[in-house]
This record gives structure tokens, C-alpha cells and sequence, in this order.
């Protein structure tokens, strides 16, 4: 038995609702870096970030395989690698 249609609806609703919030939040606040949030929060608000502990990482090489990227401006590596992080810890 399926649910009724005003559930389903009420459903997909809240789950758009959701998926809007997390949006503004990722806009309203710095974030660990993702390549496909650079053009959507800004080059101001992202971190780069390693995940040398999961098995999909880059490790030895995860700053190399960002650093040597040919979308990414200077002035984009250097907030992603540097900037953002002093500014956020205040250093």
C-alpha cells in the first residue's frame, strides 16, 4: 500500500526545505572544500581539507592534486590553501 499523495507531497516539500537550508548554510559559512561548491559559496568561504584517512583520499599526493589544478586561479589556491583558514582561526 503507498502512502497518500498529501504525504508524499508534505515529504517532498520538507525535503526541499532541508536541502535549501543546508544551501544558505554552506553560503553563510566557511566550509570544508569541495571542488563543486567553488562557484556556488564563493572562493572566499571554502577550506581546502585532507581525508588522509579514507581510502579515496589522494595521500601522499593531496595537496599536489589540488595545487596543480588548471581551473583554479593563484588567487583561488591561495585563499583555498591559506587565506580563509587565517581568516577563520584569526591568525
Amino acid at each position: 500500500m503507498s502512502p497518500p499523495r498529501a504525504s508524499r507531497r508534505a515529504f517532498l516539500l520538507t525535503l526541499l526545505q532541508l536541502l535549501l537550508l543546508r544551501l544558505l548554510f554552506f553560503r553563510e559559512h566557511l566550509v570544508g572544500f569541495r571542488e563543486t561548491f567553488l562557484h556556488i559559496v564563493g572562493e572566499d568561504r571554502l577550506l581546502f581539507a585532507s581525508d588522509y584517512n579514507h581510502g579515496d583520499s589522494k595521500f601522499p599526493h593531496t595537496v599536489k592534486s589540488v595545487t596543480e589544478r588548471k581551473n583554479l586561479s593563484a588567487s583561488q589556491l591561495q585563499k583555498l590553501m591559506c587565506d580563509n583558514a587565517a581568516r577563520l582561526y584569526n591568525i
